[in-house]
């Protein structure tokens, strides 16, 4: 199961999870679509046993099911302080944000529990803004004819415009990096921008073979490319 490098498998599925699919999978031959997904996925779902793992695993599976485990009764818990909400309240907000902000939860970027409810309970994520470096200024094109607002006022205008250029990336460690970082002083004024920050195409996450740098393809958007 060592491909040499990580292949991000546990991004999109819990540790155990993969372990259990893995275990369900093996010996077989062949396998009957729909007719052994019941099956299937009651094993790997439902048979939350480490000690069913060869001895080799049973540590490295314990120890995922117990995050696993304590992930859920988080979840159980927002989802609780939700359920007692006036459901008309509910029902009027147009996105996850607008819930997080009304309802009065971390309205920060930063916070893990602001995290799950705006990625719906997903792997945290940051909202960027793809900007270039054009000699000793930014701009949002490669040509340097936009320049961003990075001082002073913005206006809301600018805002709005910065706001529709934003796309959200999750892939590790893009998040964890650019969160560390705070967003220019002009922006922190805004209720629309205080929560993006910079991303500088052509910027390099990640070291030794797993490092990527981020690039803005006319077609595709934002791609990553190994370096």
């Amino acid at each position: 199961m060592d491909f040499g490098r990580s292949l991000y498998w546990d991004r999109v599925y819990e540790d155990y999870v993969l372990l259990a699919t893995w275990q369900a999978l093996s010996g077989r031959d062949r396998l009957r679509v729909p007719g052994d997904l019941e099956a299937l996925l009651e094993e790997v779902y439902e048979a939350e046993d480490p000690g069913r793992f060869p001895e080799g695993l049973r540590e490295r599976a314990r120890g995922s099911l117990e995050r696993l485990q304590a992930r859920r009764k988080r979840e159980e818990e927002t989802a609780k302080k939700f359920s007692l909400s006036s459901l008309d309240r509910l029902l009027a907000y147009w996105d996850e944000g607008a819930l997080v902000a009304q309802e009065r939860l971390e309205d920060d970027e930063e916070k893990a529990e602001t995290q799950r409810l705006l990625t719906r309970l997903g792997d945290p994520s940051v909202a960027v803004v793809p900007i270039f470096r054009v000699g000793e200024g930014f701009f949002l094109d490669r040509e340097g004819r936009r320049r961003v607002p990075l001082k002073g006022e913005v206006s809301r205008e600018e805002a709005e415009a910065l706001f529709r250029r934003a796309v959200r990336l999750s892939r590790p460690p893009v998040p964890q990096e650019l969160l560390k970082e705070e967003p220019p002083p002009a922006w922190r004024k805004s209720g629309l921008l205080r929560g993006l920050r910079l991303l500088e195409v052509g910027q390099v996450f990640g070291s030794g073979a797993g490092a990527f740098r981020v690039e803005l393809d006319p077609e595709l958007g934002v791609v990553y490319l190994p370096v």
